[in-house]
């Protein structure tokens, strides 16, 4: 049975994965293929964090996650405006009330070979 999201959202440790790499622009077979997971899979952990951060649809959730801190804006392709981040910031009234059941792992720079 499906709860409703609390106050502090709590996304998994997979649920940020996917989350992630989503943002990082991959699409849902790939990161099926790259989590070793079926799309169903991913499609079910997007929806569930979709649902946790109180975000419509995938990219309002992927801002939430970076309001709240979960994801590194940093790190993304495309980054969202600071007028969305503090929508997102507002929506959920401080930037400390999302939190993740663990933080991420750190990410590694890969240097492009002359």
């Amino acid at each position: 049975m499906h709860r409703p999201p609390t106050t502090p959202a709590e996304l998994s440790r997979r649920q940020l994965d996917v989350l992630c790499e989503i943002a990082n622009g991959a699409t849902v077979d790939e990161v099926a293929h790259r989590m070793h997971l079926s799309p169903h899979t991913v499609r079910h952990h997007l929806r569930v964090a979709r649902q946790r951060l109180c975000a419509p649809n995938t990219l309002a959730a992927v801002v939430h996650a970076i309001a709240g801190g979960l994801l590194d804006a940093s790190e993304l392709p495309v980054r969202p405006s600071p007028a969305s981040i503090d929508r997102a910031r507002q929506h959920h009234g401080a930037s400390d009330v999302i939190r993740a059941a663990a933080p991420p792992p750190p990410r590694t720079r890969r240097s492009s070979s002359p």
